[in-house]
């Protein structure tokens, strides 16, 4: 087996996945991985960065960064799953598990993932007046002067 065709070594995996757990840290990563305990601040660093330099060892730590981002993906259909889950759940000796208000929560928050409740603000001015907005008097001003300015003459 050439050089290029070998697998990352059982270290090097390992490495990969303490990387992603020090929170992209490789010089941590390095030290709860290999026996480095008694090595430079430096060394660490130096070796760290080599590792990290290796392109399978990148490509793995890519790789797994992508599975996780694809794991831990938000989607509409996750959510409401999820309430469902907690407003619904028929489950014997569930509701003794979930407070009330809690499976009315969720039942709230599904609905509003569905579209069935729509908040609404209402912006008033002070004592409920109309809201004045400056920006509309100010435009409003400036184009009643551009009005009343003359026509500029045609060369």
């Amino acid at each position: 087996m050439s050089m290029p065709d070998r697998p990352l070594t059982l270290k090097q995996e390992i490495f990969c996945r303490k990387y992603l757990e020090c929170d992209l840290n490789a010089s941590e990563a390095l030290r709860q991985t290999y026996a480095v305990s008694h090595w430079k601040p430096e060394s660490i660093w130096q070796v760290s960065s080599r590792l990290m330099a290796n392109v399978k060892v990148s490509s793995r730590i890519q790789q797994l960064i992508d599975e996780a981002i694809r794991a831990s993906a938000v989607t509409p259909q996750k959510i409401v799953s999820e309430f469902s889950r907690y407003a619904f759940q028929k489950e014997p000796g569930a509701y003794k598990k979930i407070a009330a208000k809690d499976r009315l929560t969720a039942a709230a928050n599904l609905a509003k993932c569905l579209g069935m409740f729509i908040d609404r603000t209402e912006l008033t001015g002070k004592g409920g007046a109309p809201l004045e907005v400056e920006i509309v008097a100010r435009l409003a001003a400036a184009r009643s002067r551009l009005a009343a300015l003359p026509a500029p003459d045609a060369a």
